[in-house]
């Protein structure tokens, strides 16, 4: 099991729940083997933790895959991932076909990583109750920054660029909304501009294996409708592959009202049961 953004616990704790905990005992209770781990720097995991990015957990996820298969012990082995493990998931199916015989993805992004982080803000800004033109406004500045991350120009003064950017979107936004924007020209994160150049297409197009490809429809982090619509026109045919959207259920496929991030930790459901019974039944079917 791969978990999605940032350091997490083998069991993907998020918001006081641990998802991956209650999918492992689903699993064991059914007949299916699965491995946990800690990420990099959490809990018993060791290694370096500096300049981590999302190809440092698909070079991780494929020291768990090589344990298995090094085990002799298991029929068929694959990867479910969570979210941007869900990412890495196809990452590695898609470029080493050798490696794993089947993907389970729980909203794992299958669209370019600035399109989704737009995407995301969006929806965010719009749950926030701010005028659509503000909206607008916001993302379009935000877009010009993801460009500058990605194209690592020399230093600036950040503050000049982004004044800038605002006059060229004709942008009059509130000192809050300008303060984010800031933060992300400031950031030294390796990951971000890794993952805002990561385009899973092509090694999706690829994937040869069955892939499980569940989202919910109030997913508000990796919106269903673009994510899971990539996945059907990109996988290849394959009798045993299923995409599916759940209603009602949000980035955690917990039971939801609205979807926002907000609401996680306030639902007592960890992982709804339809999608526990899903995942259990494509595997013991394949």
């Amino acid at each position: 099991m791969v978990s999605g953004s940032g350091a997490q616990s083998r069991d993907e704790e998020i918001a006081g729940h641990k998802p991956f905990a209650v999918i492992a005992d689903y699993f064991a209770r059914h007949g299916i083997a699965s491995l946990r781990f800690d990420d990099r720097g959490i809990g018993k995991s060791t290694g370096p933790t500096s300049n981590l990015t999302t190809q440092t957990t698909l070079s991780d996820a494929r020291a768990a895959l090589s344990y298995l298969r090094k085990s002799n012990q298991f029929h068929r082995i694959g990867l479910l991932g969570h979210s941007e493990g869900g990412l890495v998931a196809f990452l590695i199916a898609g470029q080493y076909p050798k490696e794993t015989d089947f993907v389970i993805s729980l909203a794992g992004n299958a669209i370019r990583g600035d399109s989704l982080l737009l995407e995301q803000n969006r929806i965010f800004l719009r749950q926030s109750g701010l005028p659509e033109s503000t909206t607008e406004a916001y993302c379009r500045v935000l877009s010009r920054i993801f460009s500058y991350i990605i194209e690592a120009n020399p230093a600036a003064d950040r503050r000049k660029l982004l004044a800038d950017y605002l006059q060229a979107e004709n942008a009059d936004l509130p000192p809050t909304l300008q303060e984010n924007l800031l933060t992300i020209l400031d950031s030294t994160d390796p990951w971000l501009p890794y993952f805002l150049q990561c385009d899973p297409a092509p090694m999706i197009s690829r994937i040869s294996c069955p892939v499980l490809a569940l989202g919910g429809s109030l997913d508000t982090q990796v919106p269903a409708s673009s994510n899971l619509g990539a996945l059907r026109r990109l996988l290849p045919k394959n009798p045993q592959t299923l995409v599916r959207e759940f209603p009602g259920l949000n980035h955690l496929f917990q039971h939801a009202k609205t979807g926002n991030v907000a609401e996680y930790g306030a639902i007592e459901e960890t992982i709804s049961e339809e999608v526990l019974a899903e995942m259990g039944k494509w595997i013991q079917n394949l």
